[in-house]
């Protein structure tokens, strides 16, 4: 819900759809939950039309999350401050995140990412992005599933890179219709590559998997009103 288009607040629902759970040790949970997110943000975008020094608009944002998990889950609650900026009139639209976890590893991520929209047809769009982020030692720490990485990652480091496709359809007015899908994966660290891999083998039950990417996808129903 989002108020005066400033405020925002809700919830986000997290749900298995595979036995992955199983493996993982929380037993087959599969099309129940195991994480549910209570996020509140405020957000602006600052036109030069507003403040007359700005060469171009600026949106700002900074907002809180909290992070449930069920006691199944066998993982911790945490809470999170969040803020970000870009520059959304600009061709190559950059946008700088900061997330502080106050609770559980109390480490910083921060993420820098590029995208820009294309107009296909009209209201038919399909965006590309590209993202890398990085960890402070704390949240780097974050990632070790085995004791035999622990010294090799106390440290700060890049973390994930992500490379994006959303494609977006605006049905009409009040409805938009998006899918979007990605690569992920660790490209410039090889220990914390090397950690995901890990734990990947371990989560899974599968010894002989190697991988430390990720290719999710999604799909949206958006409704304005």
């Amino acid at each position: 819900l989002t108020f005066f288009d400033t405020f925002t607040a809700g919830f986000v629902f997290y749900f298995d759809t595979t036995d992955f759970g199983d493996k993982n040790g929380r037993g087959d949970h599969a099309w129940d939950f195991w994480e549910i997110d209570v996020p509140a943000e405020l957000r602006h975008a600052f036109t030069p039309q507003e403040v007359t020094w700005l060469p171009t608009s600026v949106e700002l944002g900074a907002g809180y999350r909290y992070e449930y998990h069920p006691p199944r889950s066998n993982c911790p609650d945490t809470e999170f401050w969040i803020a970000d900026a870009s520059l959304p009139d600009l061709w190559l639209v950059p946008c700088f995140l900061y997330e502080r976890d106050v609770l559980r590893d109390h480490g910083t991520y921060l993420n820098l990412s590029v995208s820009h929209e294309f107009e296909l047809v009209d209201g038919v769009a399909l965006t590309p992005a590209l993202a890398q982020g990085w960890g402070d030692n704390k949240r780097v720490r974050g990632y070790v599933p085995t004791h035999d990485l622990q010294h090799r990652l106390n440290r700060a480091g890049m973390l994930d890179t992500q490379l994006r496709l959303t494609l977006s359809w605006r049905v009409c007015d009040h409805v938009k219709i998006a899918a979007f899908v990605a690569y992920s994966d660790f490209l410039f660290d090889r220990h914390v590559r090397d950690a995901s891999r890990r734990y990947i083998r371990s989560a899974s039950g599968e010894c002989h998997r190697h991988s430390s990417w990720n290719f999710p996808a999604g799909i949206a129903l958006v409704c304005d009103f």
